[in-house]
Protein backbone atom coordinates (compact mmCIF):
# COMPACT_ATOMS: atom_id res chain seq x y z
CA UNK A 1 0.00 0.00 0.00
CA UNK A 2 2.89 2.35 0.75
CA UNK A 3 4.09 1.90 -2.84
CA UNK A 4 0.73 3.04 -4.21
CA UNK A 5 0.81 6.15 -2.03
CA UNK A 6 4.33 6.81 -3.27
CA UNK A 7 3.18 6.60 -6.89
CA UNK A 8 0.39 9.03 -6.06
CA UNK A 9 2.97 11.26 -4.32
CA UNK A 10 0.91 11.09 -1.14
CA UNK A 11 3.76 11.39 1.35
CA UNK A 12 1.66 11.49 4.51
CA UNK A 13 -0.29 8.31 3.78
CA UNK A 14 2.86 6.62 2.47
CA UNK A 15 4.61 7.23 5.80
CA UNK A 16 1.61 5.95 7.72
CA UNK A 17 1.41 2.82 5.57
CA UNK A 18 5.15 2.14 5.96
CA UNK A 19 4.89 2.46 9.74
CA UNK A 20 1.90 0.12 9.84
CA UNK A 21 3.79 -2.43 7.74
CA UNK A 22 6.76 -2.28 10.11
CA UNK A 23 4.52 -2.56 13.16
CA UNK A 24 3.01 -5.78 11.84
CA UNK A 25 6.34 -7.44 12.66
CA UNK A 26 5.97 -6.25 16.27
CA UNK A 27 2.50 -7.77 16.43
CA UNK A 28 3.83 -10.95 14.85
CA UNK A 29 6.54 -11.14 17.52
CA UNK A 30 3.94 -10.66 20.26
CA UNK A 31 1.72 -13.38 18.80
CA UNK A 32 4.66 -15.77 18.33
CA UNK A 33 5.75 -15.30 21.93
CA UNK A 34 2.40 -16.66 23.08
CA UNK A 35 1.95 -19.45 20.55
CA UNK A 36 5.33 -20.89 19.54
CA UNK A 37 7.21 -23.78 21.16
CA UNK A 38 10.52 -21.93 20.76
CA UNK A 39 8.87 -18.62 21.48
CA UNK A 40 11.80 -16.29 22.07
CA UNK A 41 13.80 -17.55 19.10
CA UNK A 42 10.89 -17.15 16.68
CA UNK A 43 9.84 -13.80 18.16
CA UNK A 44 13.42 -12.52 17.83
CA UNK A 45 13.32 -13.14 14.09
CA UNK A 46 10.18 -11.01 13.78
CA UNK A 47 11.74 -8.26 15.89
CA UNK A 48 14.81 -8.18 13.67
CA UNK A 49 12.57 -7.68 10.64
CA UNK A 50 10.75 -4.89 12.48
CA UNK A 51 14.02 -3.12 13.25
CA UNK A 52 15.09 -3.36 9.61
CA UNK A 53 11.77 -1.90 8.49
CA UNK A 54 11.94 1.02 10.95
CA UNK A 55 15.56 1.76 10.01
CA UNK A 56 14.59 1.76 6.34
CA UNK A 57 11.92 4.37 7.07
CA UNK A 58 14.30 6.55 9.09
CA UNK A 59 16.90 6.40 6.30
CA UNK A 60 14.50 7.23 3.45
CA UNK A 61 15.03 10.74 2.08
CA UNK A 62 11.40 11.18 1.04
CA UNK A 63 10.09 10.63 4.57
CA UNK A 64 9.13 13.61 6.70
CA UNK A 65 11.35 14.52 9.68
CA UNK A 66 8.52 13.52 12.03
CA UNK A 67 8.18 10.09 10.41
CA UNK A 68 11.94 9.55 10.54
CA UNK A 69 12.09 10.49 14.21
CA UNK A 70 9.19 8.21 15.08
CA UNK A 71 10.73 5.32 13.14
CA UNK A 72 14.06 5.84 14.90
CA UNK A 73 12.38 5.69 18.31
CA UNK A 74 10.48 2.56 17.29
CA UNK A 75 13.69 0.91 16.06
CA UNK A 76 15.42 1.61 19.39
CA UNK A 77 12.45 0.26 21.36
CA UNK A 78 12.37 -2.89 19.22
CA UNK A 79 16.13 -3.31 19.64
CA UNK A 80 15.88 -3.14 23.43
CA UNK A 81 13.11 -5.72 23.35
CA UNK A 82 15.18 -7.87 21.00
CA UNK A 83 18.08 -7.90 23.48
CA UNK A 84 15.73 -9.21 26.17
CA UNK A 85 14.35 -11.91 23.87
CA UNK A 86 17.83 -12.95 22.73
CA UNK A 87 18.97 -13.51 26.30
CA UNK A 88 15.94 -15.74 26.80
CA UNK A 89 16.34 -17.71 23.59
CA UNK A 90 20.02 -18.28 24.36
CA UNK A 91 18.67 -20.39 27.24
CA UNK A 92 16.50 -22.32 24.77
CA UNK A 93 19.50 -23.47 22.76
CA UNK A 94 20.58 -27.01 23.50
CA UNK A 95 23.81 -28.89 22.90
CA UNK A 96 23.24 -31.84 20.62
CA UNK A 97 25.19 -35.05 20.82
CA UNK A 98 25.65 -37.72 18.19
CA UNK A 99 25.89 -41.42 18.97
CA UNK A 100 28.58 -41.76 16.31
CA UNK A 101 30.67 -39.04 17.98
CA UNK A 102 30.30 -40.73 21.36
CA UNK A 103 31.36 -44.03 19.81
CA UNK A 104 34.36 -42.39 18.17
CA UNK A 105 35.40 -40.80 21.46
CA UNK A 106 35.25 -44.17 23.22
CA UNK A 107 37.28 -45.82 20.46
CA UNK A 108 39.92 -43.11 20.82
CA UNK A 109 40.08 -43.54 24.59
CA UNK A 110 40.54 -47.27 24.12
CA UNK A 111 43.36 -46.68 21.62
CA UNK A 112 45.48 -44.81 24.19
CA UNK A 113 44.38 -46.68 27.30
CA UNK A 114 47.03 -48.70 29.20
CA UNK A 115 49.80 -47.58 26.82
CA UNK A 116 53.23 -46.13 27.52
CA UNK A 117 53.22 -42.35 27.82
CA UNK A 118 55.62 -41.78 24.91
CA UNK A 119 53.51 -43.97 22.65
CA UNK A 120 50.30 -42.16 23.54
CA UNK A 121 51.82 -38.69 23.03
CA UNK A 122 53.23 -39.70 19.66
CA UNK A 123 49.93 -41.26 18.59
CA UNK A 124 48.06 -37.95 19.07
CA UNK A 125 49.46 -36.74 15.75
CA UNK A 126 48.08 -39.74 13.86
CA UNK A 127 44.66 -40.34 15.39
CA UNK A 128 43.03 -38.80 12.32
CA UNK A 129 44.44 -38.11 8.85
CA UNK A 130 43.43 -34.72 7.36
CA UNK A 131 40.95 -34.91 4.50
CA UNK A 132 42.50 -34.84 1.04
CA UNK A 133 42.00 -31.64 -0.95
CA UNK A 134 40.51 -33.48 -3.93
CA UNK A 135 37.99 -35.26 -1.73
CA UNK A 136 37.00 -32.06 0.05
CA UNK A 137 36.57 -30.18 -3.22
CA UNK A 138 34.43 -32.96 -4.65
CA UNK A 139 32.16 -32.83 -1.59
CA UNK A 140 31.71 -29.05 -1.88
CA UNK A 141 31.00 -29.26 -5.62
CA UNK A 142 28.37 -31.90 -4.94
CA UNK A 143 26.83 -29.67 -2.28
CA UNK A 144 26.62 -26.85 -4.83
CA UNK A 145 24.42 -29.08 -6.99
CA UNK A 146 21.87 -29.51 -4.21
CA UNK A 147 19.17 -26.78 -4.37
CA UNK A 148 18.40 -26.95 -0.66
CA UNK A 149 22.02 -26.29 0.31
CA UNK A 150 21.91 -23.03 -1.64
CA UNK A 151 18.99 -21.77 0.43
CA UNK A 152 20.84 -21.95 3.74
CA UNK A 153 22.46 -18.85 5.22
CA UNK A 154 24.63 -18.84 8.33
CA UNK A 155 24.12 -16.83 11.49
CA UNK A 156 26.56 -16.74 14.39
CA UNK A 157 25.41 -15.72 17.85
CA UNK A 158 27.32 -15.06 21.06
CA UNK A 159 26.54 -16.32 24.56
CA UNK A 160 23.96 -13.56 25.05
CA UNK A 161 22.09 -14.57 21.91
CA UNK A 162 23.19 -11.51 19.91
CA UNK A 163 23.79 -11.99 16.21
CA UNK A 164 27.49 -11.19 15.74
CA UNK A 165 27.88 -12.39 12.14
CA UNK A 166 25.56 -13.12 9.26
CA UNK A 167 26.73 -14.82 6.10
CA UNK A 168 24.78 -15.49 2.94
CA UNK A 169 25.50 -18.57 0.86
CA UNK A 170 28.51 -17.68 -1.28
CA UNK A 171 27.98 -20.65 -3.59
CA UNK A 172 24.52 -19.41 -4.42
CA UNK A 173 25.84 -15.90 -5.06
CA UNK A 174 28.56 -17.21 -7.36
CA UNK A 175 26.23 -19.46 -9.33
CA UNK A 176 23.78 -16.58 -9.83
CA UNK A 177 26.53 -14.19 -10.88
CA UNK A 178 27.13 -13.28 -14.50
CA UNK A 179 30.41 -15.16 -14.68
CA UNK A 180 28.84 -18.42 -13.52
CA UNK A 181 32.22 -19.57 -12.24
CA UNK A 182 31.96 -20.43 -8.56
CA UNK A 183 35.63 -21.43 -8.18
CA UNK A 184 36.38 -18.79 -5.54
CA UNK A 185 33.19 -19.63 -3.69
CA UNK A 186 34.04 -23.33 -3.75
CA UNK A 187 37.51 -22.58 -2.37
CA UNK A 188 35.96 -20.43 0.37
CA UNK A 189 33.55 -23.23 1.31
CA UNK A 190 36.48 -25.65 1.36
CA UNK A 191 38.19 -23.46 3.95
CA UNK A 192 34.98 -23.27 5.97
CA UNK A 193 34.40 -27.02 5.85
CA UNK A 194 38.02 -27.71 6.73
CA UNK A 195 37.70 -25.59 9.86
CA UNK A 196 34.51 -27.43 10.83
CA UNK A 197 36.28 -30.75 10.33
CA UNK A 198 39.15 -29.62 12.53
CA UNK A 199 36.77 -28.56 15.30
CA UNK A 200 34.97 -31.90 15.08
CA UNK A 201 38.24 -33.83 15.23
CA UNK A 202 39.35 -31.77 18.22
CA UNK A 203 36.12 -32.45 20.12
CA UNK A 204 35.52 -36.07 19.13
CA UNK A 205 39.09 -37.34 18.87
CA UNK A 206 41.80 -35.17 20.41
CA UNK A 207 39.99 -34.10 23.60
CA UNK A 208 38.93 -37.65 24.62
CA UNK A 209 42.47 -38.90 23.97
CA UNK A 210 43.99 -36.13 26.08
CA UNK A 211 41.52 -36.78 28.89
CA UNK A 212 42.50 -40.45 28.95
CA UNK A 213 46.22 -39.65 28.86
CA UNK A 214 45.94 -37.22 31.77
CA UNK A 215 43.87 -39.76 33.66
CA UNK A 216 46.65 -42.35 33.48
CA UNK A 217 49.83 -40.25 33.37
CA UNK A 218 51.40 -37.19 34.97
CA UNK A 219 52.71 -35.47 31.86
CA UNK A 220 55.74 -33.15 32.10
CA UNK A 221 57.42 -30.81 29.61
CA UNK A 222 60.36 -33.21 29.34
CA UNK A 223 58.04 -35.93 28.04
CA UNK A 224 57.66 -34.01 24.77
CA UNK A 225 61.38 -33.50 24.14
CA UNK A 226 61.96 -36.92 22.49
CA UNK A 227 59.21 -36.00 20.01
CA UNK A 228 60.44 -32.52 19.10
CA UNK A 229 64.18 -33.17 19.23
CA UNK A 230 65.75 -34.16 15.90
CA UNK A 231 62.45 -33.31 14.24
CA UNK A 232 62.66 -31.84 10.73
CA UNK A 233 59.80 -29.46 11.55
CA UNK A 234 61.41 -28.07 14.71
CA UNK A 235 64.49 -25.81 14.52
CA UNK A 236 67.04 -26.98 17.12
CA UNK A 237 66.99 -23.66 18.98
CA UNK A 238 63.20 -23.88 19.44
CA UNK A 239 62.90 -27.40 20.83
CA UNK A 240 62.06 -26.26 24.36
CA UNK A 241 59.51 -23.73 23.12
CA UNK A 242 57.67 -26.49 21.26
CA UNK A 243 57.87 -28.69 24.34
CA UNK A 244 56.38 -25.98 26.55
CA UNK A 245 53.64 -25.22 24.03
CA UNK A 246 52.63 -28.86 23.64
CA UNK A 247 52.71 -29.39 27.40
CA UNK A 248 50.45 -26.36 27.92
CA UNK A 249 48.03 -27.75 25.35
CA UNK A 250 47.77 -31.23 26.82
CA UNK A 251 47.22 -29.80 30.31
CA UNK A 252 44.40 -27.53 29.11
CA UNK A 253 46.26 -24.20 29.19
CA UNK A 254 45.24 -23.26 25.66
CA UNK A 255 45.95 -19.56 26.18
CA UNK A 256 49.63 -20.33 26.73
CA UNK A 257 49.86 -23.07 24.10
CA UNK A 258 48.28 -20.85 21.44
CA UNK A 259 50.61 -17.94 22.15
CA UNK A 260 53.66 -20.19 22.01
CA UNK A 261 52.85 -22.57 19.17
CA UNK A 262 51.24 -20.37 16.51
CA UNK A 263 54.37 -18.24 15.98
CA UNK A 264 56.46 -21.43 16.03
CA UNK A 265 54.39 -22.99 13.25
CA UNK A 266 54.96 -20.01 10.97
CA UNK A 267 58.67 -20.01 11.76
CA UNK A 268 58.92 -23.75 11.14
CA UNK A 269 57.30 -23.43 7.72
CA UNK A 270 59.92 -20.83 6.79
CA UNK A 271 62.61 -23.09 8.26
CA UNK A 272 61.51 -26.06 6.15
CA UNK A 273 61.28 -24.04 2.95
CA UNK A 274 64.66 -22.41 3.53
CA UNK A 275 66.25 -25.85 3.98
CA UNK A 276 64.89 -26.75 0.54
CA UNK A 277 66.30 -23.62 -1.06
CA UNK A 278 63.05 -21.66 -1.27
CA UNK A 279 63.27 -17.89 -0.80
CA UNK A 280 61.02 -16.85 2.08
CA UNK A 281 61.86 -13.15 1.92
CA UNK A 282 62.03 -10.45 -0.72
CA UNK A 283 64.70 -7.85 -1.42
CA UNK A 284 63.33 -4.40 -2.22
CA UNK A 285 64.96 -1.43 -3.94
CA UNK A 286 66.02 0.01 -0.56
CA UNK A 287 67.89 -3.13 0.40
CA UNK A 288 65.28 -4.22 2.96
CA UNK A 289 64.67 -7.97 3.19
CA UNK A 290 61.12 -8.36 4.47
CA UNK A 291 59.79 -11.83 5.14
CA UNK A 292 56.87 -13.04 3.04
CA UNK A 293 53.81 -13.52 5.21
CA UNK A 294 52.31 -16.96 5.63
CA UNK A 295 49.43 -16.23 3.27
CA UNK A 296 51.95 -15.67 0.49
CA UNK A 297 53.99 -18.73 1.41
CA UNK A 298 50.86 -20.89 1.50
CA UNK A 299 49.56 -20.17 -1.96
CA UNK A 300 51.16 -17.39 -3.97
CA UNK A 301 52.12 -18.53 -7.50
CA UNK A 302 55.10 -16.16 -7.26
CA UNK A 303 56.73 -18.56 -4.82
CA UNK A 304 57.72 -21.97 -6.13
CA UNK A 305 56.78 -24.44 -3.41
CA UNK A 306 57.96 -28.03 -3.75
CA UNK A 307 55.09 -30.44 -4.61
CA UNK A 308 54.93 -31.95 -1.12
CA UNK A 309 57.13 -30.28 1.48
CA UNK A 310 57.38 -32.55 4.54
CA UNK A 311 54.94 -31.70 7.35
CA UNK A 312 53.19 -29.08 5.22
CA UNK A 313 51.06 -30.93 2.70
CA UNK A 314 52.09 -29.09 -0.45
CA UNK A 315 50.67 -26.07 -2.20
CA UNK A 316 47.27 -27.75 -2.27
CA UNK A 317 47.06 -28.11 1.48
CA UNK A 318 43.72 -26.65 2.54
CA UNK A 319 44.70 -26.89 6.19
CA UNK A 320 47.82 -24.79 5.75
CA UNK A 321 46.04 -22.18 3.63
CA UNK A 322 43.11 -22.02 6.01
CA UNK A 323 45.46 -21.56 8.95
CA UNK A 324 47.20 -18.72 7.11
CA UNK A 325 43.86 -17.18 6.22
CA UNK A 326 42.72 -17.15 9.84
CA UNK A 327 45.85 -16.03 11.62
CA UNK A 328 47.84 -13.95 9.15
CA UNK A 329 46.29 -10.79 7.65
CA UNK A 330 46.40 -10.81 3.87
Amino acid sequence: KAKWHRIEKDGENKSAASMLAAETYLKEAEYTLKNSSRAYFAASISLQEAIKAFIKISDTKEETPAAKARAKVKAEEAHKLLLQYQQEYAKELVTTSSDSIDETAEEVRASVRDKKLQDTLFSLAFLRVPKKVSRLKKAIEKMAEEPLSLMVSKVRINQMGKVVARQSNKLEEAIKSESGKPEKAIKYEMYEQNMKDQILIAQAVIEPAIEQINLEHSVQVEDFLPIVENNSFVPPERVHLFGKGLYAGITGDFYTSTHILIPQIENSIRYLLQKQGVLTSKYDDKGIQNEYDLTFLAGSPALSLPPNPPCIGGRGSVGMKAWARIWIPS
